[in-house]
């Protein structure tokens, strides 16, 4: 009553509850701790799961064809006419953009040319202006994307946040692209079946195949020949060599020498042709080596100085952090060879990375405050009762979260959680 506090039934009741708990501090303490682990366990089981940043509705997505290497770009263009063909009964999109011969970037990187690749850019009217989220056409248009044998065809929504990569990223690490292809089709066919998986693909491109002359360097040193001069040979035979340029008026046109098509598209033929020596003497190019038939390779990535195949995938109607969970198992059960290495990437990674630097954060902003605290006070005591005050808080973050059905955001609710310590 000396501060002006009504006396109510409530009031009464919470000073009941309060003489009780200063009576049984040590138990009311231990119950409090023990009921905030518990509400963390709550969470992991019952829980939306942990997102990096929440999810919002994307006002773009981009549909991306990857064909063979090689493939015409008249047949890359139909195909991506026929995607476009799905888009227009659908009133919630604003336009459509489609680009043929020009490779998708990866969000740090523009594309390069290729015949074989296109994209289209589907932009959404706002959100007010329709009555489902783009969230929902982008799966019912992903269902609806035509199979096409020997194709890759995905639809990847805009994030927010900065360029991270796929939700789901695996990349295998080694020495040998060929045994990296085999594990990486061995991981995709174990997992694919995954619930809430889709758009599953990896990076490895195979280019059109190769012609290899391997040269012969114990004969061609006979001649007086090294690899340089013959592959120099080669490259003009096949690519040309300007030699000259021919200017009539104003215009300038360069002189290039290089053997007829004829001969050029024919491998018996190319390998019939001559090659002078330093001595004066022409010789069969065939008698100083052999021609094979190999797979190029369309891109070489390296990371810590391995080869690295980077296999991907978007999450639909699922966490990324519950998807990852029922993969990490399948994983663990595919055998890898010496010096070979599987980790997780994209938004797995950077979770990891930005819970570490929030936990520490808050417990450093934690102990800051606690030393001023200290020194206000002229206490340890008070300081640590504020301090574990903080930390049981923690219970009302979690059942806030469970209540509402939301998810943890390392981000958002990170930085929620330091900002209230």
């Amino acid at each position: 009553n000396d501060l002006g506090i009504r006396d109510t039934r409530i009031v009464r009741g919470y000073e009941r509850l309060l003489r009780v708990a200063i009576q049984h501090r040590g138990k009311v303490l231990l119950m409090g701790f023990l009921f905030l682990f518990a509400s963390f366990e709550f969470y992991a089981h019952f829980g939306k799961g942990v997102e990096l940043f929440p999810e919002v509705d994307p006002r773009n997505a981009t549909i991306k064809v990857q064909l063979p290497q090689g493939t015409a770009i008249e047949r890359t263009d139909e195909v991506i006419r026929e995607i476009e063909s799905l888009l227009p009964e659908y009133a919630e999109i604003k336009f459509s953009l489609a680009t043929v011969g020009v490779a998708a970037g990866n969000g740090m990187s523009a594309g390069g040319k290729a015949t074989h690749a296109g994209q289209v850019i589907v932009e959404f009217v706002p959100f007010e202006e329709r009555n489902r989220s783009s969230t929902e056409l982008i799966d019912e248009i992903r269902s609806r994307l035509p199979t096409i044998p020997g194709a890759e065809v995905t639809i990847e929504k805009q994030e927010e946040g900065p360029p991270i990569g796929a939700p789901v990223s695996i990349e295998l690490a080694g020495d040998d692209f060929d045994t990296l292809s085999r594990i990486s089709g061995d991981l995709i066919r174990a997992i694919k079946g995954i619930p809430g998986l889709v758009d599953l693909q990896d990076d490895f491109e195979e280019a059109l195949p190769e012609l290899q002359f391997i040269v012969d360097r114990d004969r061609a040193a006979m001649f007086g020949l090294d690899t340089r001069t013959i592959g120099t040979f080669l490259r003009t035979a096949i690519y040309g060599m300007e030699t000259s340029k021919f200017r009539p008026d104003e215009d300038e046109y360069d002189i290039t020498i290089r053997l007829p098509i004829a001969q050029r598209e024919t491998v018996d033929l190319l390998a019939k042709i001559y090659i002078p020596t330093p001595s004066g003497a022409r010789i069969p190019l065939s008698s100083l080596g052999s021609v094979h038939y190999e797979n190029g390779r369309g891109a070489i990535t390296r990371k810590n100085q391995k080869r690295v195949i980077t296999i991907s995938g978007n999450n639909q109607g699922r966490g990324v952090d519950e998807i990852i969970r029922e993969i990490v198992p399948i994983v663990d059960t595919i055998p890898l060879p010496r010096g070979y290495s599987i980790t997780y990437a994209g938004d797995t990674q950077e979770m990891e990375e930005a819970g570490a630097f929030l936990a520490k954060a808050f417990f450093i902003a934690l102990g800051l405050i606690l030393v001023v605290l200290v020194i206000q006070f002229n206490s340890v005591i008070l300081p640590g009762i504020i301090g574990m005050s903080v930390l049981l808080s923690l219970i009302g973050v979690t059942w806030g979260l469970l209540i509402t059905g939301m998810k943890f955001g390392v981000i958002m609710t990170g930085v929620g959680v330091v900002s209230l310590a």
